[in-house]
């Protein structure tokens, strides 16, 4: 068997694997649509996060982005549909849900609340700053970042100052 033959059959058979839908993605995402017909939303919703980790898929990120906006976390939401928007147009192969990946993402934006953290001396040396105990880089200091609504502590260390926190509380915009 010549070189290019062997190399043709590997590439063969690695985009046969690679357009396979994993077994372990498939159970995934059946289970957690059965979670959320059962009600059981942030267990669906999980169940459809650890099958997008497994394999991505535009179809499940469409499902992620339902639930999500289902539980009120429309940040969260509004993410999975612009992924999925992304997945779509990079296949160039699913135009109808690359179209309802956008619009869904678009109908939540009016609404899509942010939070911006200045820190007033970025050149502090060791400051760390954190949103919910998550250390955040300091590239996001400054940056319109979208939330889902909910409470929030922001604090912040540096060595040589005191410790500072505060708790917020981020409604949907516009209500």
């Amino acid at each position: 068997m010549t070189l290019a033959r062997r190399v043709l059959l590997l590439v063969l058979a690695t985009t046969t694997v690679a357009s396979a839908q994993s077994p372990a993605a498939e159970s995934l995402f059946r289970e957690g649509r059965a979670l959320i017909k059962q009600g059981k939303l942030q267990d669906g919703c999980d169940k459809l996060e650890a099958s997008e980790l497994v394999e991505p898929s535009v179809g499940t990120l469409l499902n992620i982005g339902d639930c999500r906006e289902r539980l009120g976390k429309i940040a969260t939401a509004w993410a999975a549909f612009r992924k999925a928007e992304a997945l779509a147009k990079q296949s160039n192969k699913d135009s109808k849900r690359l179209a309802e990946a956008r619009r869904r993402a678009q109908r939540l934006e009016p609404q899509l609340p942010s939070l911006t953290i200045q820190v007033a001396k970025q050149t502090t040396p060791g400051i760390v700053v954190k949103r919910n105990g998550e250390k955040l880089e300091s590239g996001l200091f400054g940056t319109d970042v979208p939330v889902d609504p909910g409470n929030y502590r922001i604090s912040a260390e540096a060595p040589g100052y005191k410790p500072w926190q505060i708790d917020i509380s981020i409604p949907i915009r516009g209500k």
